[in-house]
């Protein structure tokens, strides 16, 4: 609390800046392990050392910084403004934030995942309107449009992407583009 008060002295105090703490809090064995091995690991401090060595030495500067560690709590510090994401998102408090850009980091870590993923965009398939040179509208897909449309349902059925989600707009051909896609 001490390093945070006198961070809280200079930053708001004197400066007149607005102060927002972000702590992230892990107890996952699993979680920090999986982080470790994907993150650290491959840091320049780890450079030239075996993942086993590295992981060990990474797992002690953890324990060394729980013993300095002061958790933010809303009854003993009421009056800042802070954000403590535990597990990478299982749950997340925000304690008396304050304005829009506050509101933004919130959101910002809010949708922040640290697991590896793959995101697919794409346009829609050729439109009816495509075809006349227009742009806009809420056409169906043309001859070709949907020959794309099929294309791209093969094509990601033979990803077999368990727990695939698709998001698209509510007009016909982007619909119609992904309606055969197994999400």
């Amino acid at each position: 609390m001490e390093r945070r008060n006198m961070i809280e002295d200079i930053v708001v105090k004197k400066m007149g800046f607005k102060l927002f703490f972000v702590e992230s809090v892990c107890d996952d064995p699993s979680i920090i392990e999986t982080n470790i091995m994907e993150v650290k690991v491959n840091s320049p401090d780890y450079k030239n050392m075996n993942t086993d060595k590295a992981l060990q030495d990474f797992l002690q500067r953890i324990e060394h910084y729980q013993e300095r560690y002061e958790p933010l709590e809303e009854r003993l510090e009421p009056g800042l403004s802070f954000m403590k994401i535990y597990n990478t998102g299982e749950k997340v408090v925000v304690h008396k934030h304050e304005g829009h850009i506050q509101s933004r980091i919130v959101y910002y870590l809010m949708n922040i995942h640290i697991v590896p993923r793959t995101i697919y965009l794409t346009r829609h398939g050729e439109s009816e309107q495509n075809l006349e040179g227009r742009i806009g509208g809420d056409s169906n897909l043309s001859h070709r449009g949907q020959q794309y449309a099929a294309a791209l349902s093969a094509y990601i059925q033979q990803q077999d992407i368990p727990g695939l989600r698709v998001w698209t707009s509510w007009l016909k051909r982007t619909i119609q583009t992904v309606e055969n896609v197994p999400a």
